[in-house]
């Protein structure tokens, strides 16, 4: 093969791109783990769904930031568009020079020139990730949700359709999610990243108690209002079900929430193994039936989506209330023993 694959993994999370593109890099490399489950912890959800349906992982930044300008691990670089023309007569060979530095560059296309696409033919822009290239078949290696399955995948393009879809990337005006930003990211293999247990402790208190996150308060004051932490997202999530009375749901809030479990598991497992915490066993067990819980929810949700009877919203609802009694149950729990194995230990929630 006359080119380069840069490594990927399938992420643990994909409720968005901009964590999924992140952690499928960082997951390749087993150091960043302590990095990863320090964080994706606190979460939160618009509570007028109806005027701005949105909720997210919370990180301690602006909203204009991105998580991976965030991360030690990774060196960004972000450039408009508008100057990589300048610099590029073809976008592809930046995408090469780009993956020849051992970067990855996160950017937007419009799938209606990409063949391998579910929307191939569709006015759809979104964002994507480029990885690797191979110059005898004149393909690029790519990641996104907008691929034959709508999952997030790893699939390929040619050069021809990506010229198209990065030149007709704004065209149909439906998204300026990177408005006009090009991002590359390269692994910081010396990285000084210092793990502290203390601050997924922290961490998961705040999220027990929906506290309002200090840097929030800084970053994003003038929304404080509309905004909800932690186990009150079920809250509004049951409120949003509850009072729909026509249209459909935005499913990306139910998936947030169910990779919200599946990343407590996983952490949990990993702290497990750290062996800072007796009796972990008991508490992923609880966390996998509450992820299943949460998967049902999920598939109720595109259920609804498809034939919008109102009995289902009903199932909906319990299901929401069934996972918050039990999450709410099993961080009590746990709590006390995360306390027990972090005596001593003070967050420092600079990382």
């Amino acid at each position: 093969m006359k080119g380069k694959l840069l490594n990927v993994k399938r992420p643990m999370i994909t409720s968005y791109t901009h964590h999924a593109h992140l952690l499928a890099i960082l997951e390749t490399q087993e150091d960043t783990l302590e990095w990863i489950f320090s964080n994706y912890i606190q979460i939160y959800i618009n509570t007028d769904l109806s005027r701005n349906s949105w909720g997210d992982f919370y990180f301690p930044m602006p909203y204009e930031i991105k998580e991976a300008e965030l991360c030690k691990w990774i060196y960004t670089q972000k450039q408009k568009d508008s100057v990589v023309d300048k610099r590029y007569e073809d976008i592809v060979e930046f995408l090469i020079d780009a993956i020849e530095d051992d970067s990855y560059i996160h950017l937007m296309v419009n799938y209606k020139y990409i063949s391998k696409s579910r929307c191939f033919g569709i006015d759809r822009s979104h964002d994507i990730m480029v990885y690797g290239y191979d110059e005898e078949k004149q393909k690029l290696y790519c990641a996104d949700f907008f691929f034959k399955t709508g999952s997030y995948e790893f699939s390929e393009c040619t050069y021809d359709e990506f010229r198209l879809a990065y030149k007709y990337a704004y065209h149909s005006g439906t998204s300026l999610y990177l408005k006009h930003y090009i991002y590359t990211y390269r692994l910081n293999k010396s990285c000084d990243y210092e793990f502290n247990s203390g601050n997924i402790l922290y961490s998961i208190e705040r999220y027990m108690q929906g506290d309002i996150p200090e840097y929030w308060t800084i970053y994003n004051c003038s929304d404080l209002a509309n905004i909800s932490f932690g186990l009150n997202c079920y809250d509004v999530l049951y409120h949003y079900v509850e009072n729909l009375y026509e249209g459909s749901l935005d499913i990306r809030l139910f998936y947030l929430m169910k990779d919200h479990k599946k990343m407590m598991i996983e952490r949990l497992k990993f702290l497990e193994k750290k062996d800072i915490c007796r009796n972990m066993k008991e508490y992923i067990e609880k966390y996998e039936d509450i992820y299943r819980l949460m998967n049902t929810v999920v598939m109720l949700a595109l259920k609804f989506g498809q034939n919008g009877r109102g009995r289902i919203l009903d199932r909906i609802g319990d299901g929401l209330l069934k996972s918050k009694e039990l999450e709410h149950e099993t961080i009590c729990r746990l709590m006390i023993s995360l306390r027990e194995g972090n005596k001593g230990c003070q967050p420092d929630i600079r990382n």
